[in-house]
């Protein structure tokens, strides 16, 4: 797999600096790298925050609109994504921009899944055909992986093919790390930017609203202790929390790699 790495920057406590973090850590990460033409490593960054600030810094508003007119966005993916459960019918080349193109101060092994503003709009329709087939979780599943299969590829359901992913096509010898932004809600969206990552970044502050939301955001995504569940709802902890699907489905979580005080 020509995946290097995959990091998610996340917490549901807004105002930690996960956009200025997740720019950052991108485009200097790509700096330290020889120019395009003689290093095999590409940075991809993701932009799964309908504010789309990350991409506003890369490439700025006026080239995020265009490309949003283009349908070259992660929403419009998303609903290639919502209204067919066969990426191989997607062109998924098509919604890769390369930064260099409209912003030469960054490095040209830096590559931008735009946002937009539409990804709330499209995130309705997702939850709503998500549970649809409710107790077969196999729709449930396509959907919250959608942006990993986007980078590493998918065996299409009943079927022998394989459609690769951005980072693993054919005779293409890049290897990729990918960082993607999200924002401080814990929407589809959100989970579906925590299945692309392997690994997990958490912005804090230091202060006992930001130890709060730390303990929020681990529940979250790992789940609550038994003993924490009062007994009123267990049955959703046990059936409907994003960590029990996940798990009960082989899903695999990131892991918490960085925690950085701002």
């Amino acid at each position: 797999m020509p995946l290097l790495k995959s990091y998610v920057t996340w917490n549901n406590k807004g105002g930690v600096g996960k956009t200025t973090l997740t720019f950052h850590m991108s485009t200097h990460y790509a700096l330290t790298l020889p120019p395009l033409a003689l290093s095999p490593e590409t940075v991809l960054v993701i932009d799964l925050c309908p504010q789309a600030n990350v991409s506003m810094a890369l490439i700025g508003k006026e080239n995020v609109d265009y490309l949003t007119s283009q349908r070259r966005t992660i929403s419009f993916y998303l609903h290639c994504v919502s209204i067919s459960y066969d990426l191989s019918t997607v062109d998924l080349l098509a919604f890769l921009t390369q930064v260099n193109d409209f912003n030469n101060k960054i490095p040209s092994n830096v590559y931008l899944l735009c946002g937009d503003i539409h990804l709330e709009t499209v995130a309705r329709s997702l939850e709503q055909k998500r549970i649809g087939n409710l107790p077969d979780d196999s729709t449930w599943v396509f959907i919250i992986s959608s942006v990993r299969y986007f980078i590493e590829g998918h065996d299409n359901r009943g079927t022998l093919c394989f459609t690769p992913g951005v980072a693993c096509q054919p005779g293409d010898n890049r290897r990729w790390v990918v960082f993607t932004d999200t924002n401080p809600s814990f929407s589809v969206y959100t989970e579906v930017a925590l299945l692309a990552a392997q690994r997990l970044i958490i912005p804090v502050n230091a202060d006992d609203f930001s130890r709060e939301a730390l303990k929020s955001l681990l529940h979250l995504i790992y789940g609550i202790a038994e003993a924490e569940l009062p007994p009123e709802f267990k049955l959703y902890g046990h059936t409907l929390s994003f960590s029990y699907k996940c798990k009960t489905n082989g899903l695999q979580l990131p892991l918490i790699y960085l925690l950085i005080h701002n």
